[in-house]
């Protein structure tokens, strides 16, 4: 038998809902599965969610970092933001 998943369940502060993409993310959801080695595609994402929590932007670099070639990571590693 399947196990249902706890959406309330938190990660590191944050519950596992907030670290979904929302309604918002949805235009740089769609255009990065068309263009994910967009490195300025990335950096727009990650400016318009400078407000979010840290979890879900950590995420969002973790995905840049995996789908970018390694001559971009460079730039994009050095906004990464600190704790």
């Amino acid at each position: 038998m399947g196990t249902k998943v706890d959406v309330q369940k938190h990660v590191n502060g944050s519950s596992f809902a907030e670290l979904l993409p929302d309604e918002q993310d949805l235009p740089y959801e769609e255009e990065l599965l068309r263009n994910p080695y967009s490195v300025k595609l990335w950096m727009r994402y990650l400016d318009a969610k400078k407000g979010a929590p840290s979890n879900k932007r950590y995420i969002i670099y973790e995905r840049a970092l995996k789908a970018l070639p390694g001559s971009y990571k460079v730039s994009l590693y050095s906004r990464f933001p600190s704790k």
